[in-house]
């Protein structure tokens, strides 16, 4: 036996029957922010998110009342692509991708900052496991 035989590339460590998803965005190594670089980052992430939220409703507009057929899932299928795009640049910076238009920022003690599309500035937090539903003002904890 040599000493490659331990060795086994990615597709066999997988989970047996699991496929992977091809259409998931990869997460980087995990980011801890400061509420203070949670807040420098934010007029970043607002960028890019106004961006993608112009671009998705413009084609939004142009497929909704459109019947079923080869036009419209062209149409939703570059929607999703603007999306999944968007999703991809926050993932970049270190957020998490919660839902549509919606980040959290990981603060590494059990909290997350939490920010979503049109919001001017980053005033919620909830706990790892409460999500969107258990936001709370920052309140007393917001800088400048």
């Amino acid at each position: 036996m040599s000493p490659n035989d331990d060795r086994r590339d990615d597709a066999t460590k997988r989970t047996p029957g699991k496929t992977p998803d091809p259409g998931a965005v990869e997460m980087p190594s995990k980011k801890i922010f400061t509420l203070k670089e949670a807040q420098a980052l934010l007029p970043r992430v607002r960028t890019l998110t106004q961006q993608a939220v112009t671009r998705a409703e413009k084609l939004q507009a142009a497929f909704e009342d459109l019947p079923a057929g080869e036009k419209r899932t062209t149409l939703e299928m570059q929607y999703h692509g603007i999306v999944r795009a968007w999703a991809e640049q926050v993932v970049d910076l270190g957020l998490e991708v919660k839902g549509l238009w919606l980040v959290d920022f990981d603060s590494g003690d059990g909290l997350y900052y939490c920010w979503h599309w049109p919001e001017t500035k980053l005033g919620f937090f909830h706990d790892y496991d409460a999500g969107f539903a258990g936001r709370r003002p920052l309140g007393p904890l917001m800088v400048g």
